[in-house]
């Protein structure tokens, strides 16, 4: 990783490879970088160094990976999802408006009860400071700047407008009008649905960074649903990104400290993201357990499946469950399961003196 890398302040995160290369024309010095599976770009917006992370795909499993690795590496300021969503046709609604959500709600999980599911909604808020700085931007002309013509020349059609509200995301394309009411008789403030939000939502609060969602309207979750408007509300959605980082002026004076990062899947053949104060021994368990044998561990650990499901593929879940014991201080428990569960003793004697408590 460059030395310029290293001062990246804000990541910004995309599932499609249009709505990373929206911004292209929106940053100076724009440079791919990284190989392997996490290609990506840094420019300078404004005051600040810039990452724009594509993900290898939709979805908010996709979204959760992408998150913890854009953290391992560069411990950013800001996180940040952009992209293209689907709207509501409600209140003068229309193709490449800006959905901000105050709150991003997960509307996979439920419970079966008799055969009728009862949603479980999860719902993260978003940085206060992020907030601010959107609504503050409303009273500007910042999409006097966009680079992208709409598909459909309205002289009738005003400028993108900026609505904040509750945006629903899942694991499904919709294109049901009816799915989208019953969803607002629920969350009477909901503006849009999309893909990634809860994991990526998720993902940054576990790491305790501030992140917010940027996303622009390119369908009505209808059956009208198409692809003609997605450049245009990718390129929307980019705009606005880059006018929220330049209003936030330059990055604080000491960057934050950067964790120690080994093995990044950034770095081109690299088989894992390590971070933290033992990482040493955590390259050397991941690297001497089996795929099957962490995969083992999360089940002996009583890992929730709603959170074990954000873990890395057979080549990160080693050190994400590291970090999940961390979290809930039971670290000093991995020796015992090692040793009598896996039948490893070899690897908890490996890792017994920085497993202990502190």
């Amino acid at each position: 990783m460059s030395g310029d890398e290293s001062r990246v302040s804000v990541v910004v995160l995309a599932a499609l490879d249009l709505e990373a290369r929206a911004f292209a024309p929106l940053a100076e010095d724009w440079t791919p970088m990284g190989r392997g599976e996490r290609p990506h770009f840094v420019g300078t917006i404004g005051e600040r160094r810039v990452a724009v992370l594509p993900m290898a795909g939709m979805g908010n499993v996709n979204a959760a990976i992408a998150t913890r690795e854009a953290v391992a590496v560069w411990n950013p300021e800001l996180l940040l999802l952009a992209g293209i969503a689907g709207g509501f046709d409600t209140d003068d609604a229309q193709y490449g408006d800006v959905l901000v959500p105050e709150q991003v709600v997960g509307y996979e999980q439920g419970k079966i009860v008799d055969g009728e599911t009862r949603a479980r909604y999860q719902a993260f808020r978003a940085s206060s400071k992020f907030l601010r700085t959107c609504h503050f931007l409303t009273s500007t002309k910042w999409f006097t700047d966009i680079p992208e013509a709409p598909p459909v020349k309205d002289e009738s059609a005003r400028p993108p407008d900026v609505r904040f509200g509750v945006v629903a995301s899942g694991e499904k394309v919709i294109a049901d009008k009816e799915w989208g009411e019953n969803l607002r008789h629920v969350w009477p403030k909901a503006i849009g649905v999309e893909m990634e939000g809860i994991g990526f939502a998720q993902a940054a609060y576990d790491r305790e960074v501030p992140f917010g969602v940027i996303k622009a309207i390119s369908d009505f979750a209808d059956r009208k649903k198409s692809d003609n408007w997605q450049p245009y509300a990718a390129s929307v959605a980019a705009t606005f990104v880059a006018t929220v980082i330049r209003a936030l002026g330059p990055p604080g004076d000491e960057p934050p400290p950067q964790p120690q990062v080994k093995d990044s899947p950034l770095s081109a053949d690299a088989p894992l993201v390590i971070q933290g104060d033992w990482g040493d021994k955590k390259v050397a368990l991941c690297r001497a357990m089996s795929d099957h044998e962490a995969d083992d561990l999360v089940d002996f650990f009583l890992v929730p499946e709603y959170e074990a499901r954000y873990f890395g593929n057979v080549r990160t879940i080693c050190k994400d469950l590291w970090m999940w014991l961390e979290r809930r201080r039971k670290l000093s428990e991995l020796p015992f399961m090692l040793e009598y569960k896996l039948g490893r003793p070899d690897l908890a004697e490996l890792i017994v003196d920085v497993c202990e408590p502190h």
